[in-house]
């Protein structure tokens, strides 16, 4: 399922904070994936890689959405809604919008808002979301990057990988 201009839209407002989000996420789990998403990156992809890095690691060229010093990019050749933030031509963020790729401790979208607590224990530090009634539950990787999961209140409708402030 390829996300459409609508959702690269509103993946774009959101980190930038200027609109409201779009439909929450499928709650069905379709197929998994081979690619983790890490504190490095997303299967073959890893954060501060260049743009001709990372379509050499897919294997091809990704399509392009947006423009200038920010862009995000839609990733071919992934199963699921992969998308990357790319800022000044480098990887600064990975978003996952479906539950067909999970983190290396297993948490994908659709689980509920308990199984990122139980995974990432005290590293995980909620916070009201801005557009639901659900939280951020942000983990800390390392000193600048972080692991941001969206909730609505009952599952993950989303979630980050990337460096601060990006991410």
């Amino acid at each position: 399922m390829q996300p459409s201009v609508r959702s690269l839209l509103v993946a774009a407002c959101l980190w930038a904070g200027s609109c409201a989000p779009g439909e929450p996420a499928s709650r069905e789990v379709p197929p998994p994936f081979p690619w983790q998403v890490t504190a490095d990156g997303a299967g073959p992809l890893r954060l501060d890689m260049t743009l001709l890095e990372a379509q050499q690691a897919l294997g091809g060229q990704p399509s392009a959405s947006g423009g200038g010093d920010c862009e995000f990019r839609r990733l071919r050749g992934v199963g699921g809604s992969v998308l990357a933030m790319f800022i000044d031509h480098r990887i600064a963020r990975i978003d996952v919008t479906d539950g067909t790729v999970a983190t290396d401790a297993g948490v994908r979208v659709g689980d509920p808002p308990q199984r990122v607590l139980a995974r990432y224990g005290d590293r995980v530090v909620a916070t009201p979301h801005k557009y639901t009634d659900g939280q951020y539950l942000t983990v800390t990787l390392d000193d600048d990057r972080r692991l941001v999961f969206e909730t609505d209140g009952a599952s993950v409708t989303r979630y980050r990988v990337g460096r601060l402030p990006e991410v």
